[in-house]
C-alpha cells in the first residue's frame, strides 16, 4: 500500500511539471506607457535616434 502511494505521488509531481512546462510557452506581453516619447524617439521611426530599442519596436 505505501508503494502505490509513493507511484501515485510521484505521477502527481511529474504532471504538475509536464503541464507546467506547456504553460511557459506562451510569450510574455508588457504593455509600457511613455510619458514623454515623441514619434522619432523609437528606432524604427528614426535610425537615427540616440538609443537603439529593437525590443520595443
Amino acid at each position: 500500500m505505501r508503494s502505490v502511494g509513493h507511484i501515485l505521488i510521484v505521477y502527481a509531481l511529474n504532471l504538475a511539471f509536464f503541464v507546467s512546462a506547456f504553460a511557459a510557452k506562451h510569450p510574455n506581453i508588457i504593455i509600457v506607457y511613455v510619458d514623454d516619447m515623441g514619434y522619432g524617439d523609437a528606432s524604427c521611426l528614426n535610425p537615427q535616434a540616440k538609443f537603439k530599442t529593437p525590443t520595443i519596436d
